[in-house]
């Protein structure tokens, strides 16, 4: 996944609150993991959360499956940082992380609950106890009212998208994605196609499996923002503690 995607994947994301993001984790790092200092940021992709996070910490990794997306990273210049190819099913760190964090619907494109659960597991393996994870996911409500059987169309002067959903099915929620995707290389338009799908899971079902993997389950806020997540969410950010007698 993210093949295609990742050469326009900066120029399509241009308005991602990225500020707010790092805002939002640092308050909950401070809160939290104040005295962190390895940070893992999975589905790192081109790494511009990465970087923001990154000060204050003395190691930072940015790991993600998609070559491509960690190579646009890399063109970026490291900053110090280790971009790594991992899936974050089988998460592999040399060191425990203090901090792990997942953003931007990074879990939301496993294939079950069954994958997040393995990707829960693997990141309690590779965090320090008391280690810190934050991340967000889609709720089902988004699922359904803003993203099923709905056809977005981005049309920017370098590139040219038309992403289109199929309509959200499933217990899970699943939505089917196909971006069609026009770059400009000089004088000539390029065309490539990607393929994704998303998965969305209840605030319960997802804490209820924090728990289960022994994480004490800190904050669930709505979106981005500090206040508390409700049944109107249309995406949580979770901030999940590693129980120290795990």
């Amino acid at each position: 996944m993210y093949t295609h995607f990742a050469d326009v994947y900066d120029t399509l994301m241009a308005d991602v609150p990225y500020k707010d993001i790092a805002a939002l984790y640092r308050q909950l790092i401070g809160q939290y993991c104040p005295d962190g200092k390895v940070l893992c940021d999975l589905a790192c992709g081109t790494g511009t959360l990465t970087r923001l996070l990154a000060p204050g910490f003395d190691s930072v990794t940015g790991a993600d499956i998609s070559p491509e997306m960690l190579n646009a990273a890399w063109n970026k210049g490291n900053d110090g940082i280790a971009f790594v190819q991992q899936d974050m099913r089988e998460l592999y760190l040399p060191y425990a992380a203090d901090v792990i964090t997942c953003t931007l619907d990074g879990l939301c494109h496993l294939d079950s609950l069954a994958d997040i659960s393995m990707a829960f597991s693997a990141v309690a393996e590779n965090l320090a106890q008391g280690g810190l994870f934050i991340f967000d996911m889609n709720t089902p409500l988004k699922h359904r009212e803003l993203l099923s059987g709905e056809t977005f169309v981005y049309d920017m002067e370098d590139v040219y998208c038309v992403w289109q959903n199929s309509d959200c099915y499933g217990e899970d929620s699943r939505v089917d994605m196909c971006l069609d995707i026009f770059a400009r290389q000089g004088d000539v338009w390029e065309r490539s196609t990607e393929e994704l799908s998303e998965i969305a899971f209840e605030q319960g079902v997802i804490t209820s499996l924090l728990r289960r993997t022994g994480f004490e389950v800190c904050a669930c806020c709505d979106g981005f923002t500090d206040r508390a997540a409700d049944g109107d969410s249309l995406r949580i950010t979770y901030a999940a503690r590693l129980s120290k007698n795990t």
